[in-house]
């Protein structure tokens, strides 16, 4: 679930201002890690959602647009979203970080690659990358 339509349902339904200061107590981070979050419009992990859930006693498990498909975990979706941000295919993107995992000196052929597409990207794309990896 994403951070910003979260944020913007949390305070449609407790009616109230909700500060950051307030969200960062419900899930245990600071406040400069809330901004952060709402900036990059992060996805927020289940057990985080349910931490919002039981601070300010309400429940997002009928929210639409916060269900997660079943057949995709958070890394399947961020390979998609990033490779719609980057312009390629979710299989294409795929293939950059299996060939990067296999052979670590292609990194900087790939990183310029994202960087061409967007240059705000790489930090995503390591973060990626790590993942893949790991999967």
């Amino acid at each position: 679930m994403k951070i910003n339509p979260l944020y913007t349902e949390l305070i449609k339904r407790t009616g109230k201002k909700i500060s950051y200061a307030d969200v960062a107590k419900a899930i245990g981070t600071t406040r400069q890690n809330v901004g952060y979050l709402v900036k990059n419009n992060s996805e927020l992990s289940e057990n985080k959602i349910k931490d919002i859930e039981n601070y300010f006693n309400i429940s997002l498990a009928n929210v639409k647009e916060f269900t997660i498909p079943p057949d995709e975990d958070a890394h399947t979706r961020e390979v998609k979203e990033f490779s719609k941000e980057l312009k390629i295919s979710p299989e294409a993107l795929r293939t950059i970080l299996k060939a990067v995992a296999i052979e670590p000196e292609l990194m900087s052929f790939a990183a310029k690659a994202v960087l061409e597409k967007n240059p705000a990207a790489l930090e995503r794309f390591y973060n990626i990358l790590k993942s893949e990896i790991q999967t």
